[in-house]
């Protein structure tokens, strides 16, 4: 007999999400990923002039700010037919760089950890590090903050490594808070990079802004390859099941990026198990048939079997994963699969455990790109040109950019100088987004198969494999 779960909401991470389990005989047989909050910022670009979507769209979100920006410049860019100047590339390439980064480790500790460690351990600690201490007041409260599990869930309870992993829970936000004034200083702001403008940076960066930079460069660098990289394979050690727990089509698809440095560290492709094909724009799509939107994308909730206010998006008709394992694998495949094959022998290419690993393997592959830029900058030159505003643009566009959780487009049409359409395809809309005829969602195809003796445990795991993917559903619905 078949019983139906629902975890809502899915907190730890951004937005509002909701996910339901069909479970038989201790196997999930069916799973559905509810994206339950529309935003609708596409509506709210209409008729603006294209400048303003530099500014709105890093309003998608207040974590995946800086990819919003660039890709919108971007794409506004190739709308009025804008050379950048070589600085203004490079200080772009710094900010998304470091802000991806960032972005893994507030992911990894902050968002997935607590689903790996008994954090109530620490009620044993009688040391003097202040953190500590006040994480062991918050257990010891009547009220405990902190998710307590049931005594047989395999959790990380050894003493010492509770106290390190814990410890570098409270120091990731300091990194991340550092990282930050590293991107204010060449972006002016953040969140919401105020210096992003189509033609480059209006930033005044000067020498001592670069020494302060790569400073922040320095110490992030110390904490992932200190920290971060020696966690993740603490995670590894204990929980090599979950290379094997949570795959899906094993098909990816990636965009060119990062590539300030003579060949893009990122280059595009898909790839389709061991096989790699050039990627094709025109076959990528939005299907709406099981999105509370109607036949020309207007909102309509409670349409006839529609679950998600996510789109789902298609390349040739077929779901496709993205994210730092699908650029690994079109770009770095040896490297993801050396470090891989330290833990598991299998043939699975994506799963809960190795796409935790792959965003620290990606940190340490990017911030060597990053100081080999800092070096790039030609101080005295310009770090952007001025682009006309009123120029009454007919037609349209678009461009890409990295983000922490895949690969994003932006794309923007207008008539008479002022937003016709705009259109955002996410890496968290190609990865939530639900199911498409026969065809199951990413996440939802990566739930199916998960087995477990009891309800908790089943929960426990979807928790685990959902979080892997570092869910923005802000992002996905906008």
């Amino acid at each position: 007999m078949s019983k139906n779960l629902k975890i809502d909401p899915l907190t730890r991470i951004e937005g509002h999400l909701r996910i339901s389990v069909e479970e038989e005989a201790g196997t999930v047989k069916d799973a559905k990923v509810h994206g339950e909050m529309y935003r609708g910022f596409e509506k709210i670009l209409h008729g603006r002039h294209p400048f303003d979507a530099a500014r709105i769209t890093q309003r998608v979100c207040g974590i995946c700010h800086e990819v919003h920006g660039v890709a919108s410049v971007k794409a506004i860019e190739n709308l009025y037919k804008v050379d950048v100047p070589f600085n203004g590339l490079i200080l772009r390439d710094l900010i998304l760089g470091l802000h991806v980064i960032t972005d893994h480790i507030i992911h990894f500790y902050n968002l997935c950890l607590p689903d790996y460690v008994d954090f109530n351990v620490i009620s044993e600690y009688s040391g003097s590090d202040r953190n500590l201490l006040k994480i062991k007041e918050l257990i010891t409260r009547p009220s405990n903050p902190f998710l307590k599990r049931k005594d047989n869930a395999k959790l990380i309870r050894n003493k010492d490594l509770c106290i390190r992993l814990v410890r570098n829970y409270f120091k990731a936000i300091d990194v991340r808070s550092k990282a930050a004034s590293g991107l204010a200083i060449l972006g002016a702001k953040t969140p919401f990079c105020q210096a992003l403008l189509p033609g480059g940076i209006t930033t005044d960066v000067t020498l001592d802004s670069l020494y302060k930079y790569h400073k922040v460069l320095e110490e992030t660098a110390d904490f992932v390859i200190q920290d971060y990289y020696g966690d993740v394979q603490i995670l590894c050690e204990y929980f090599p099941e979950y290379f094997g727990i949570g795959s899906t089509y094993d098909r990816f698809f990636g965009y060119k990026s990062l590539s300030m440095s003579g060949e893009p560290l990122f280059k595009e492709g898909v790839l389709h198990g061991s096989k790699m094909y050039p990627l094709d724009y025109d076959k990528i799509s939005e299907k709406l048939v099981s999105s509370y939107y109607d036949d020309k994308g207007k909102p309509h909730y409670g349409k006839n079997n529609a679950y998600s206010w996510i789109k789902a998006p298609r390349y040739d008709g077929l779901p496709m994963e993205t994210g730092p394992i699908a650029r690994l694998l079109i770009n770095h495949n040896k490297t993801i699969s050396a470090e891989t094959a330290k833990y598991y022998k299998g043939d699975i290419l994506s799963s809960t455990m190795s796409r935790l690993l792959a965003r620290v393997v990606e940190c340490k592959i990017i911030l060597r790109y990053l100081f080999d830029l800092v070096s790039k900058y030609r101080p005295g030159d310009d770090n952007i040109i001025t682009v006309n505003p009123n120029q009454k643009i007919t037609g349209s566009a678009f461009a890409t950019s990295i983000a922490a959780r895949g690969d994003l487009m932006h794309k923007i049409s207008t008539v008479d100088g002022r937003i016709d359409e705009y259109n955002m395809v996410m890496p968290s809309t190609w990865n939530f987004g639900p199911s498409t005829g026969n065809l199951k969602g990413i996440v939802e195809k990566a739930l199916i198969g998960v087995k477990s003796s009891d309800e908790a445990s089943i929960k426990l795991h979807t928790e685990r494999i959902v979080r892997s993917f570092d869910p923005c559903t802000a992002c996905s619905i906008h």
